[in-house]
This record gives structure tokens, sequence and C-alpha cells, in this order.
């Protein structure tokens, strides 16, 4: 069944997991509900070798099934899917967007961000027209995003998300201001359609990046700004107050006067 996979492609459903465990349970259930049957010696023979197998290889195949790609679907919007892998028994925390094919699905090249499992997605839109794809959902955590579908230069869906700019900016606004931020669990991406800067917020933590990534970190009394991993440039202090906890479009403002005002 992986060979009928073209790649990147994966079956949806799990169906090329389901249909060995299906044949593995069938194996093991198959010799005691044929116990009042009447069936040939060497069918018998035959299902008893098939039962004894099957239970000498439980543990490497149990082994194997856990450490198989799993692929568990979060929310879909037409033709497209939130997706995240190893979703069975060992999960991650990566979201991914998808595209349906049939049985199959294909990961798109898009990266959502690593948000807690048992997050409920509320919404998740997918806009082609504006080139853009956002949604959000509130329960252990607050999460949302609005991102573009593709970032690769002059592909159709970058330029439509440039040339939508005053509808992707409302929309940032709006879903930032529809779910309650600045607590530790709250994680957040979103992408300025102008200059496609990346603004990802992870609770206390805030990570704008154009041309370099700066880090801005609520401390209890401090807020402390600096160039993410650049021992050249010291941290900037500021009391808490001064720097309350900002909006997509006012992070933009600060680190943006920040960077004629201090040269950050």
């Amino acid at each position: 069944m992986n060979r009928l996979e073209v790649y990147p492609e994966v079956w949806r459903w799990n169906i090329s997991n389901w249909i060995p465990i299906t044949g593995y349970v069938i194996g093991l259930l198959v010799l005691p509900m044929s116990r009042n049957l009447a069936i040939s010696p060497i069918l018998k023979l035959w299902l008893i070798i098939d039962f004894v197998l099957a239970l000498l290889f439980l543990l490497p195949f149990s082994i194997y099934m856990y450490n198989s790609d799993w692929i568990t679907e979060r929310a879909t919007s037409g033709k497209y899917v939130l997706f995240q892998r190893k979703g069975f028994l060992l999960h991650s925390e990566t979201l991914h967007l998808g595209q349906k094919n049939g049985p199959f699905l294909r990961p798109l090249s898009k990266y959502v961000g690593d948000y807690p499992w048992r997050q409920k997605i509320d919404k998740f839109e997918v806009d082609t027209a504006a080139g853009c794809f956002y949604g959000y959902g509130c329960g252990e955590a607050s999460v949302a995003w609005v991102l573009p579908l593709d970032l690769t230069i002059y592909h159709p869906d970058t330029i439509r998300y440039q040339n939508n700019a005053y509808k992707i900016d409302r929309l940032i606004d709006s879903i930032y201001a529809s779910l309650p931020m600045g607590d530790d669990n709250y994680c957040g991406t979103f992408v300025f359609p102008d200059n496609f800067a990346k603004l990802s917020y992870r609770g206390k933590e805030l990570f704008y990046k154009d041309s370099i990534i700066y880090h801005i970190e609520y401390n209890r009394q401090l807020v402390m700004v600096s160039r993410w991993n650049d021992d050249k440039f010291p941290k900037l202090r500021f009391p808490k107050d001064s720097v309350p906890y900002m909006s997509p479009f006012e992070v933009r403002k600060f680190v943006t006067n920040l960077k004629k005002e201090k040269g950050l």
C-alpha cells in the first residue's frame, strides 16, 4: 500500500495501518471462533499455525504499529485539512495544512505551529481568493493563526495575499481580539501581508521575524527585548507597565520604533 502513495501523499484515515491491524486481529480471532464449525483438517491446521505465528509476533507487530506514521485530522475546510502526525499513540503538537485527494492526503509545505495536542479547533477557514488560511480555538489554551497558503516568490497565492492586504490586516485584528491573550498558554502565528514579516506568540514570549528575529519576553517585573540568539546586542529592559502585552500591529510598531531609536 505504501508503494501506491505518490510522495508526499499519505493515506487518509490511516488506511495503510488499519488494514494490517484488521488482518492481524482476524488471525487471532478466527481460530477461537471456528471451534464449533465443521472444517477440514488442513484448514484447521492452517488456522492453528496462523494463530501461533500471530501470538509470536504480537509484540514486534505492536511496536511497529506504535512507531508507524499516523495521521490525525483536526479540522477540515472544503478540500483542505488541518492534521497532525503520529496522532494515535505517539502524538506530535505540530499542526500542518494538507489537501484532500481521494483516499490520499497531500501535505502542503505550510507549517501552522506547535499547538497543544488536545486543543479544540473552533474555526478553520481557507480563503483561496485572498490566498490565506486562518483559524482559532479555545480550550486548554488559546490558539490563533492567519497565514498565507504559499510564500514562494511570484506564486499566485503569495500575490493574492499581498494584494488583499487590507482584508488580511482586518482579519488579523479580529482574530487576535476574539481570544483571551497574554496568558502562559496562548499560541498564535500571524504573517503580515505587506512585508511578510512573521509574528509568533508563545505564552509570555513573542518572536517577530522580518530580516532578523526579535525576541520579546515578559517577566514578572521586566520586559526584555533582544535579537534572537545574537549575543552582540545586549538585551533592552523596560518596566513591565510601560510595555503591555501587545497586539500584532502594536508589536510591529514597537519593533520598528526600537530599530530607529536604539538601532536594534
